[in-house]
């Protein structure tokens, strides 16, 4: 996370000095390395109020939304769009009219306090600060710029949404929601179709194949012919190890020497009692560096024109010929890239950076694949490219019959439920019970289950899909049964509530604390979203390049 509560100032008053001072130092630094505001102003971006787009600024809050696009990549949010960028730019730019500013000592604040970049002895560590940096790509001055915007947009938000008002009473229905218990009474509808008793006519597949092909469809894929350098084929080659460059490896490595002890409390082993375990990494490393030279020395021949014209040359005579054994991979995709290749994402993205019409062998060969960091480097040159395409009906015709009979017994329970459902609604409108109704309509009726929130979560739920009974049976009062039913095993469960009691005070009051935050955090979330969507609107931004998205657009509509 970006900021965390600051707890305990350094101790050493001299030590805290010196990093203030370093800090103001690279924000003094950035005057000179970033672009300045006057010729930014100039360069077209486009107004905002009326008044020219700070360049500076505006660049700051790109890299900000891009870092943030990037933490998200994991959970499919990878993207960010111009309007989210001119969405903050205009937060901030009203921020600074409200006079909110984050001073350089707080940023130093952050960042001496932030865990992620504490050494083996809980505190500020410059190394591993820097190293974590490197990791993100980015400079120190490109994160405190990003951490300032952080800061300013959350105190933004305070000011804007810290107000929202919670009724009581919607926190505790969604406090009872989670505590209360259920007695409900589960009645099943077993799915009879058999995908053998279904016949299909020819048309009806060739017509499934037409209305489906996107799930046929094969994106563009490519196979390369490549030499892998290895780490470990280099550690021989290490040589003798320079005393003080083992030192300074550990120095700045000591995360891969620490030990945690029984009492939960970590160290740094000493030097001296894991010198041969030190010595052994280093090497290692220093054979990854080799690998990735003799990788990238490799390729030279092939790409640096200094070496001559690569006219007539073969990648795998000339790799063979050097005593180098040489692979072809499989057809493979961007997205879906050889899993068995240590840096599979780098080498995807190397792969499909070569130009598909290339004939030249400088120009279908990648740069070297790997780093220094990685235990296998490789030198890679296109040998195929298969365009995306859905292949024709011929080729693919067992799998698509094998998915339209799956569809059109699917369908067809889908129409025994809703014929199902129809007769319940029917039966129970007509003052029959749940369980009456369940018995004509053909359902396998259930026992009484007592079901809460906590079973649902628990380890041994007291009905099959609980937590999917759970998520239904809340929107339920008593006496009600659930029009849409819950997957199961056999078919689809339907069930009634027949009562509701409350859980366990202690557990309400606890669970209402958490009901109470989250509806906080919901409303505040809502309420600064449609603050940011409104000062954007009413800034009148006119960007010089008209951008549209999913969310709309500013382009003019008047020509």
């Amino acid at each position: 996370m970006f900021i965390i509560k600051f707890n305990n100032m350094v101790k050493n008053k001299w030590l805290w000095t010196a990093f203030a001072i370093l800090v103001c130092i690279a924000f003094g630094a950035s005057d000179i390395i970033l672009p300045s505001r006057d010729n930014g102003e100039k360069n077209g971006i486009g107004l905002l109020n009326g008044a020219p787009v700070d360049a500076e600024l505006f660049a700051t809050v790109e890299r900000y939304e891009r870092f943030l696009a990037r933490l998200s990549a994991d959970e499919g949010h990878g993207e960010y769009t111009m309007r989210q960028v001119w969405t903050t730019y205009a937060a901030v730019v009203k921020a600074r009219e409200l006079g909110i500013v984050i001073p350089d000592s707080v940023l130093a604040e952050s960042i001496q306090n932030d865990p992620s970049f504490a050494g083996a002895d809980k505190t500020f560590d410059s190394r591993v600060y820097q190293m974590r940096l490197r990791d993100m790509d980015l400079t120190p001055i490109w994160y405190q710029e990003i951490l300032r915007i952080y800061r300013t947009l959350a105190e933004l938000r305070r000011l804007v949404s810290d107000g929202a008002y919670v009724p009581p009473s919607l926190v505790d229905e969604r406090a009872h929601r989670g505590t209360d218990s259920y007695t409900v009474l589960p009645a099943t509808l077993v799915d009879t179709n058999d995908v053998k008793a279904v016949a299909l006519k020819p048309e009806e597949i060739e017509s499934f194949y037409k209305n489906h092909t996107n799930l046929y469809a094969l994106p563009e894929r490519r196979s390369v012919e490549l030499v892998t350098f290895k780490a470990t084929d280099y550690l021989g080659e290490v040589g003798t190890v320079d005393p003080d460059e083992v030192t300074d490896f550990y120095e700045s490595n000591q995360h891969l020497f620490t030990v945690r002890g029984t009492n939960g409390v970590e160290t740094v082993k000493p030097l001296e009692e894991c010198l041969s375990e030190v010595e052994t990494a280093y090497a290692k490393q220093q054979s990854r560096e080799l690998a990735y030279q003799a990788a990238a020395t490799f390729a030279d021949r092939f790409i640096d024109p200094v070496q001559g014209s690569n006219a007539g040359q073969n990648f795998a005579n000339d790799a063979v010929a050097a005593g180098y054994a040489v692979t072809t991979t499989a057809l493979f995709s961007a997205t879906v890239p050889p899993v068995q290749y240590t840096v599979a994402g780098a080498f995807s993205d190397a792969v499909f950076s070569i130009d598909p019409e290339a004939v030249d062998l400088v120009d279908r060969i990648a740069d070297p694949i790997g780093s220094e960091d990685s235990d296998e480097s490789y030198v890679a040159v296109l040998s195929e490219v298969s365009p995306a395409h859905v292949p024709p009906f011929e080729d693919v015709k067992e799998a698509v019959e094998r998915d339209a009979l799956q569809s059109k017994v699917e369908s067809a329970f889908q129409a025994d439920i809703a014929h199902v459902r129809d007769a319940l609604s029917a039966a129970v409108n007509a003052g029959k019970s749940f369980a009456e109704a369940a018995q004509e309509s053909g359902l396998k009726l259930g026992t009484n289950v007592v079901l809460s929130t906590m079973d649902a979560y628990g380890k041994n739920p007291p009905i099959e899909s609980a937590r999917a009974v759970v998520a239904e049976m809340k929107r339920l009062g008593q006496g009600e049964f659930s029009a849409n039913p819950v997957p199961v095993k056999d078919g689809a469960m339907f069930f009634a509530v027949l009562d509701r009691k409350p859980g366990d005070s202690a557990t309400f009051s606890i669970v209402e604390m958490q009901a109470k935050r989250e509806l906080q955090y919901s409303l505040s979330e809502t309420i600064w979203n449609t603050w940011l969507k409104k000062n954007l609107e009413t800034s009148n931004p006119e960007p010089s390049e008209p951008w549209d998205d999913e969310e709309g657009s500013f382009v003019d509509d008047e020509d």
